[in-house]
């Protein structure tokens, strides 16, 4: 493994050289005050898509140490509800008080459950389809509206299944990666990491999609809950571990690898642009964050910077440092420690 030594006087000299929180309130109530003007919002989603037998599939997956019982009930301290609450409990039923609502062997009860859900979800991706137009200054008409967000809640919905295999996989990584976590249930309920990386995926899905703004609300209600702040045009692969988690930043054009583990404080960010380039750049979508390779650790406070900037798979980044050009693969990036004298 190659190793980078970065001194103190040329770490402070390259940060100096090289030198982002709405909440959301996602309850059934405010889900109401979006609903389209002079159209009739749906009483009730009716969907009956492939994503009720990925669910079911992915539930008969479930095996220890993930909780297989349905009649486990744990204290309400949560006070998530409508959306949020809804997305918890399709990933992980028994965690959430929910086993015998999203139950695999009663099709007909996960079916009613996921109507709820795109109810919910359809009410919501409308309304920022609206205020999207209102912005922009374009004409949409109910019934466009109406379908793109049809196609956005269905979609998601399909794709329920393989989400909730990405994030199986999210929790194996915690606990492989975190000695101090006593079992799937503390990660699921109280890692503020692995409540991010759920709605970040929600997220991603959406935002693939090109859903206008719900995408980020989602994400930056992950960010004033946990301290977490992924955009959600961030790509991450599987097996991802956020371990403590304040105050990470992921930019929207970061791309992530697989089994990747970062700490708090770190960021993935771009470079500063004189204000002439933000418009031309945000139409482009031009990469401007880095891309981290498979196998990665970056250890707290760790900054990288730059779209052209890669981290080479099976590297380490170690705490503080600042990078702003690629790192070969299984590379050691650490500072020199600084000066010390005994006290007298």
């Amino acid at each position: 493994m190659e190793i980078i030594i970065i001194s103190i006087k040329d770490y402070f000299h390259k940060c100096y050289r090289y030198l982002k929180t709405t909440t959301i309130s996602l309850n059934a109530e405010s889900s109401n005050v979006g609903k389209m003007e002079n159209n009739k919002s749906l009483e009730q989603y009716n969907y009956c898509g492939e994503g009720i037998q990925q669910l079911i599939e992915s539930y008969s997956t479930d095996e220890p140490p993930f909780i297989t019982a349905n009649d486990l009930r744990f204290p309400e301290i949560d006070a998530d509800s409508g959306i949020i609450r809804e997305l918890k409990s399709v990933f992980f039923p028994k965690y959430w008080n929910r086993g015998s609502d999203y139950n695999p062997s009663n099709k007909a009860l996960l079916e009613a459950q996921l109507n709820n859900l795109g109810t919910l979800l359809f009410e919501d991706i409308s309304a920022h389809w609206r205020a999207y137009s209102l912005d922009h200054a374009e004409t949409m008409s109910d019934e466009e509206i109406e379908k793109k967000s049809q196609a956005a809640v269905r979609t998601l919905l399909n794709n329920l299944g393989r989400i909730r295999d990405t994030l199986k996989c999210d929790v194996d990584a915690a606990l492989n990666g975190d000695p101090a976590a006593q079992g799937p249930t503390e990660i699921i309920r109280s890692y503020p990491g692995f409540t991010a990386i759920l709605l970040y995926r929600v997220a991603h899905e959406l935002y693939q999609q090109e859903v206008p703004y719900y995408p980020r609300e989602l994400s930056e209600y992950a960010h004033s809950k946990t301290g977490i702040d992924i955009h959600p045009g961030a790509q991450i692969g599987d097996c991802f571990f956020i371990d403590h988690g304040t105050g990470v930043v992921i930019g929207e054009t970061a791309q992530i690898g697989n089994n990747v583990r970062i700490y708090q404080g770190v960021t993935l960010g771009a470079r500063s642009l004189p204000k002439r380039s933000i418009g031309p750049l945000r139409e482009s979508k031009k990469k401007r964050h880095p891309t981290i390779e498979d196998n990665v650790i970056i250890y707290a406070g760790a900054t990288i910077v730059g779209g052209p900037t890669v981290v080479g798979k099976d590297s380490i980044i170690y705490g503080s440092v600042f990078i702003a050009k690629s790192v070969p693969e299984k590379t050691q990036v650490f500072l020199l420690p600084p000066p010390h004298q005994k006290m007298s």
